[in-house]
């Protein structure tokens, strides 16, 4: 499985009781546009999400 990068793993938590991840609402920007491709690859190569806050149909590419 494709390892999510060390520097969004850090920004991201997992909620309970559903054990999804989030990327954390105080997260900067670089952060956020940096899990926001990474989500998308990942979708486009796995079909699954790891990030569930992102929403990477409708952001701009």
């Amino acid at each position: 499985m494709q390892e999510m990068p060390i520097k969004i793993a850090e920004w991201t938590e997992l909620r309970f009781p559903e054990g999804r991840r989030f990327l954390k609402d105080d997260a900067p920007d670089d952060v956020r546009r940096e899990a926001l491709e990474w989500e998308r690859e990942f979708n486009n190569k796995t079909g699954r999400r790891r990030i569930v806050n992102i929403d990477i149909e409708t952001a701009q590419q």
